[in-house]
């Protein structure tokens, strides 16, 4: 801490240098020198300079959003990791951003707009960045979404490999998708009406969601259909009922169906980290659900990028026939018996003692 600092210029670089897992020792250096700057130059330019230092907070979440630029996400640990990072960024706005804009006017005096926007309020703009549809929070949402397509597609993929989805039903959704507005009318069609999504699906409808998703393009996936969503909205709604699923953030209930589909041939699980219907958190999660699996991390981290189908059934294979090569664990040890009935233990040498006693008496009389 500086001497003679502020405790917000203290609880600020404080902050910083206590997240290493996200501000590297450079960013540490370069973020600290700015802040201690910021708070000097407000200190020493009053009072005929009235700038505060609320600069500081859209410099700390910029960094932020940088590192989530640089981070491509291939398996499901990147997005738990870019996850973190909007909540890191959403605690630092929530925790310092309105004590950093109060140092900022609050009051201009302008002769043409009776209503001028002032330092304080353009501050206070920064906090946009994490709701709904605002920078950050349209970036995680984005890459993460991203991710989803690329996992879709490696299903449907393998589902045609395993002869599970016909190339007659491939060429049908081809002719409907390649209609103007195609793909947005057969999703609505398979998603049903506004605000009701269908629960207990049966897996042929699994099968022409992802039929739908092996022809569309990425950005045809991606974009947003009023009334239904980005495609985390879909992950939820609908793919949810087909495999195994995590809430996080203690958020329910999940569309009930079968979540053990024996169309699910990646392991495929839906982890849900958002509270969609709820208006008392600060921050709106940029997701709704994501797709994850432990398989395909391990595919992942051996081919090391994201795999196409032939790379991770060949990586599948090779892990099964490791293990069936693999020889038998030994067996546990056996346990011990116990010290009366072993040979030389305290109850048998007492027993033999009194045998030697006994025979010695009887050999003197």
């Amino acid at each position: 801490m500086a001497s003679g600092a502020s405790k917000l210029e203290n609880d600020i670089v404080a902050f910083v240098e206590g997240h290493p897992e996200t501000f590297s020792a450079q960013d540490v250096v370069n973020l600290r020198r700015n802040i201690i700057a910021s708070f000097a130059i407000m200190e020493f330019s009053r009072p005929n300079n009235r700038g505060g230092v609320g600069g500081i907070a859209s410099m700390i979440t910029g960094r932020i959003e940088a590192i989530l630029r640089e981070k491509t996400i291939i398996t499901s640990q990147d997005v738990k990791y870019s996850l973190t990072q909007f909540e890191l960024g959403a605690e630092f706005l929530k925790t310092y951003l309105t004590p950093l804009c109060n140092t900022e006017v609050a009051h201009i005096s302008s002769g043409y707009d009776p209503m001028p926007t002032t330092p304080r309020q353009l501050c206070l703009k920064t906090g946009d960045t994490i709701q709904h549809g605002g920078r950050m929070w349209s970036l995680v949402n984005r890459q993460i979404n991203e991710y989803n397509v690329k996992v879709l597609k490696l299903w449907a993929d393998v589902l045609i490999h395993e002869g599970k989805m016909t190339q007659t039903a491939i060429t049908e959704m081809q002719t409907r998708v390649g209609a103007k507005d195609g793909y947005e009318q057969k999703m609505r069609e398979l998603y049903g009406p506004p605000g009701h999504v269908k629960h207990n699906l049966n897996e042929s409808v699994l099968l022409d969601f992802l039929t739908l998703f092996h022809v569309a393009t990425p950005a045809q996936m991606i974009a947003k259909y009023e009334n239904i969503g980005p495609l985390d909205h879909i992950v939820f709604a609908i793919i949810s009922q087909f495999v195994p699923t995590r809430i996080v953030n203690e958020y329910g209930p999940i569309p009930t169906g079968n979540h053990a589909s024996e169309l699910n041939v990646v392991n495929l699980s839906c982890v849900v980290v958002a509270k969609p219907y709820t208006r008392e958190a600060y921050i709106p999660h940029p997701v709704m659900a994501y797709l994850s699996s432990d398989v395909l991390d391990q595919c992942v981290r051996s081919v090391g990028h994201f795999p196409t189908m032939e790379q991770y059934m060949n990586t599948r294979m090779i892990e099964k026939a490791a293990a069936f090569l693999a020889p038998p664990p030994p067996p546990p040890p056996a346990s011990a018996p116990p010290l009366d009935v072993l040979d030389g233990g305290k109850k048998t040498r007492r027993k033999a003692n009194k045998k030697r006693k006994h025979s010695k008496k009887n050999r003197h009389h």
